[in-house]
């Protein structure tokens, strides 16, 4: 056969094998004395062929510190995320220097570095790795500031958002979306989205993200989708100003700790307390938060993120989230489609951004609402509870998860 019709078989054959491998060691009786025994094959590969994605994620190989193998990662990311392979990602900062390196012969150069990091913080997979015979170092901690303080404010506001990237992962198994779209995947009917392909992308559904990745940037274009009205992200969910219409470009002014992120009016975005590693935190109820605008609606997977009890057992829970309005009168459901896992947390809390005074009243189901002073009162509350945050203008409600359907209704 031509070598190439067969040249990433050996890839494929390699990754099936290694997960078949461990799958049925993880069934062997010596193998419960592993670290690994009944956890789920965490496989990556740096190549593949049509049906990798069944067996392993891919990085991009080994990249060299250049500009020009920033420019491509995107690209590279969407392109493998529309061949059916959701998780992939290159190596932040890059591998190896190169002709094109930028920075000293052992160190990347602080800009690109920033870049990177800040870019790859929405992308599937992320990971500094770097070939440490060559270089000296290549952490965010060991530059000086404002390196480290740019990165950690861009892996923080990852670690909030992983529940959004766990449900888009379930997404594109039932459906072959990818985890970061092109946008044209989810833009249908704007074709001015094709002039934006190789530096906007989408994180599941609703958030759009446009960094920098180009050198001495310190201003940027970002086109927003017709069809939607956007507002800008803030990473600490405060006030909202007045939302962006889509349809144009607008400038931003990226200084190295901004990345234009945008989202899509009406999103439902769920949200995580800030840990500094999964697990950290004994307990982190889920903030459901909603954006104003349009009806929309949302899916949001649990499971125990370890085991292989997903697969093998079907213990898992998936809730259609939706939002209705219809007057002054705004609905938000929570309908549990599949429903066999109990997560730790006996409660969520629901934040419903753009309010700028507190709703006559809110309902569960046939209950009115507990209302509370204070957050503090809320987040020691034992009942449905509501509080309305006059400062950031938002109304917080606080709902335990007891019922299998959950309907709130602000009038």
């Amino acid at each position: 056969m031509p070598h190439a019709k067969i040249h990433n078989t050996f890839a494929i054959n390699l990754v099936q094998a290694t997960y078949e491998g461990l799958s049925k060691l993880r069934s062997s009786a010596d193998y419960k004395k592993l670290y690994n025994y009944k956890k789920r094959n965490f496989i990556i590969a740096r190549g593949g062929f049509a049906g990798t994605q069944r067996y392993a994620g891919i990085w991009t190989g080994d990249s060299a510190s250049s500009w020009d193998f920033l420019k491509i990662n995107i690209a590279e990311i969407l392109n493998i995320g529309i061949s059916g392979l959701p998780i992939s990602g290159c190596d932040i900062g890059g591998f190896a220097n190169g002709d094109q390196s930028e920075g000293t012969s052992q160190v990347t150069n602080y800009e690109l570095f920033t870049r990177w990091m800040t870019a790859g913080a929405f992308l599937p997979w992320y990971r500094n790795h770097y070939d440490g015979y060559s270089k000296a170092f290549q952490e965010p901690y060991a530059y000086g500031e404002p390196v480290p303080s740019n990165c950690r404010k861009y892996i923080n506001i990852r670690y909030q958002l992983l529940q959004v990237f766990y449900d888009a992962m379930y997404e594109c198994t039932q459906t072959g979306m990818p985890i970061s779209r092109a946008l044209f995947l989810n833009e249908v009917n704007d074709a001015n989205v094709f002039q934006y392909l190789d530096d906007q992308f989408f994180v599941g559904k609703d958030i759009l993200v446009a960094p920098v990745i180009t050198p001495n940037t310190l201003t940027r274009s970002v086109y927003l989708p017709n069809g939607s009205n956007w507002y800008v992200f803030d990473e600490n969910f405060g006030q909202l100003g007045e939302p962006t219409i889509g349809g144009a470009s607008y400038n931003w002014n990226t200084p190295l700790d901004i990345v234009p992120i945008y989202v899509r009016e009406g999103a439902i975005v769920p949200v995580r307390q800030l840990e500094q590693f999964v697990g950290q935190l004994a307990l982190n109820p889920l903030t459901i938060t909603i954006y104003p605008g349009k009806d929309s609606s949302y899916q949001l997977y649990l499971d125990d993120k370890i085991s292989t009890d997903a697969i093998d057992k079907g213990i898992y829970r998936t809730t259609d989230i939706a939002t209705t309005t219809n007057g002054t009168v705004r609905k938000v459901s929570f309908t549990r489609i599949h429903d066999t896992f109990i997560p730790k947390e006996t409660f969520f809390y629901v934040a419903l951004l753009g309010y700028k005074q507190a709703v006559a009243s809110i309902v569960i189901g046939s209950n009115n609402v507990n209302i509370t002073n204070t957050l503090s009162d809320l987040e020691a509350a034992t009942v449905d509870s509501c509080f309305f945050d006059s400062v950031n203008q938002k109304i917080l409600i606080k709902v335990f998860d007891n019922n299998p359907s959950i309907e709130i209704t602000l009038g």
